[in-house]
């Protein structure tokens, strides 16, 4: 046992700091892969992309009520949630046109230009490889996307085509019974756009099985705002605390 304990004595005064950062590591190392194991995806991810500068209390509003009519908990953790990735981008008419008004009321539009160029490369990563696959979009950038081949025709997602489209690959939001019914909506630009975005060819490290059933619940959520029925009798908006049951919305 003195053995042991003089080799213990005699290892902590060459090792101790390096002892001490090594076990503090290590705790750090099973904190992280605890946490990362416990972690759940969302169920939904949707890409926003305009000049509304949503809040934090916005996009709270926003993804609550996507899980209110989300068809089921696709993931199976229990709950039904979504994730809404908000990216705010101005086109170079709309920064001219916030710099006009600023002048007219004697202001200074503040702004960074940097960080706005940084948006337009992140949301063009989101569009290529991001996990969004429902995008909610201002009419410019939509249509240098669509022009690309970005995004799915209705009638392949839907089998139809909505009366109210604005073309083969989109509607308006607003135009949509799930905006109309849904106040909180009304923090988006009248004329932002819904669409669906094409399956992502970088899969990566991913597995290919699993992004392609996301990609088809994905499907399944857009299918579902679009179907979504303004409950009869009702002729006023509902914030998220009034909404109907998702199944009466069916």
């Amino acid at each position: 046992m003195s053995k042991i304990l003089k080799w213990l004595d005699n290892y902590w005064y060459h090792y101790k700091w390096q002892t001490i950062v090594g076990g503090l590591f290590l705790i750090f190392l099973i904190i992280s892969v605890t946490q990362c194991a416990m972690k759940t995806d969302a169920d939904i991810t949707l890409l926003y992309g305009g000049p509304a500068a949503l809040t934090a209390n916005d996009t709270r509003d926003l993804t609550n009520v996507f899980n209110l009519i989300m068809p089921k908990d696709f993931n199976g953790d229990g709950k039904k949630s979504s994730e809404l990735i908000n990216i705010y981008l101005l086109t170079n008419e709309q920064l001219d046109q916030l710099q006009q008004e600023a002048k007219a009321n004697n202001d200074i539009l503040l702004y960074n230009s940097k960080e706005l160029s940084n948006n337009r490369t992140q949301f063009s990563t989101q569009i290529f490889a991001g996990e969004a696959v429902i995008v909610l979009i201002d009419p410019q950038w939509y249509t240098d996307i669509r022009d690309s081949g970005g995004f799915v025709k209705l009638t392949d997602v839907l089998g139809y085509q909505p009366e109210y489209a604005q073309d083969a690959y989109s509607v308006q939001l607003h135009d949509t019974d799930f905006a109309k019914y849904f106040e909180i909506f009304s923090v988006l630009p009248e004329d932002t756009l819904i669409a669906v975005r094409g399956p992502s060819t970088s899969v990566g490290f991913k597995s290919k099985t699993n992004e392609e059933k996301r990609y088809q619940n994905q499907l399944e959520m857009f299918r579902a705002i679009m179907n979504f029925s303004i409950p009869a009798g009702n002729t006023e908006s509902a914030d998220t605390l009034t909404a109907p049951n998702p199944e009466q919305a069916e």
